[in-house]
């Protein structure tokens, strides 16, 4: 039987070796992402996330691992990858506007949560945009794939549900300030009689493929 030493050095030569395989694996996904930069592909491709998903839960069940933690690994490497794909196509060209410069953008957007947005400015590592929910409105449960976002409420009152936020809805208006984590699914209403108006930081960038973005969570309300 071998000692616990020896059982230690076995798991530092096994993390050595995940290591390794886990730089040849970005070197490969950082391919793809040139040749998607290159055929202007989008970085998102959730039917390949969701086929991987099932591959890698029938294995995980296969080896007797716990599938949620392997798919809360695999997750994590996947958002690294989009965001180094995102940030593959969000380098300017000669040509094109500097990243630091907003465009205007006047024609308000519906979001995958039914929440009204208008694109605001845009770096490469974040972009903003002005969200607006009409009174007595709820929004539409979400969890986001691949981004983090920093909300600021600028107008209005309503409550603002997260996972990360607690068991129970949080209060929000005018001055209120909160993280929305990736991967946590999220829900807010507006209960006042006036539209509650948010300002939210996107951190990578909304990406283009913004529906595939956003994933159909359990409502709260």
């Amino acid at each position: 039987m071998m000692t616990l030493d020896e059982y230690r050095e076995r798991i530092d030569q096994i993390d050595d070796a995940l290591v390794k395989l886990l730089a040849h694996r970005f070197d490969a996904t950082g391919k793809i992402g040139q040749i998607k930069a290159a055929g202007n592909l989008p970085p998102v491709a959730p039917e390949r996330e969701d086929a991987q998903y099932q591959r890698l839960t029938a294995l995980a069940l296969e080896h007797n691992l716990p599938p949620d933690l392997l798919e809360k690994l695999f997750r994590t490497i996947i958002a690294e990858v989009v965001h180094q794909h995102q940030q593959l196509q969000s380098v300017p060209s000669k040509t094109s506007n500097p990243p630091h410069i907003h465009r205007d953008h006047t024609i308000p957007e519906v979001a995958p949560d039914g929440s009204t947005v208008r694109p605001l400015a845009r770096c490469r590592d974040a972009s903003h945009c002005h969200c607006v929910l009409d009174p007595g409105q709820v929004s539409v449960a979400v969890a986001h794939r691949t981004v983090d976002e920093l909300w600021y409420c600028i107008a209005g009152t309503g409550e603002f549900y997260c996972q990360n936020l607690g068991p129970r809805p949080i209060p929000i208006h005018a001055g209120s300030s909160w993280h929305v984590p990736r991967g946590e699914s999220f829900q807010f209403k507006n209960t006042s009689v006036e539209p509650l108006q948010c300002i939210i930081t996107t951190c990578p960038p909304w990406p283009p493929s913004g529906a595939a973005e956003a994933l159909p969570a359990t409502s709260f309300w």
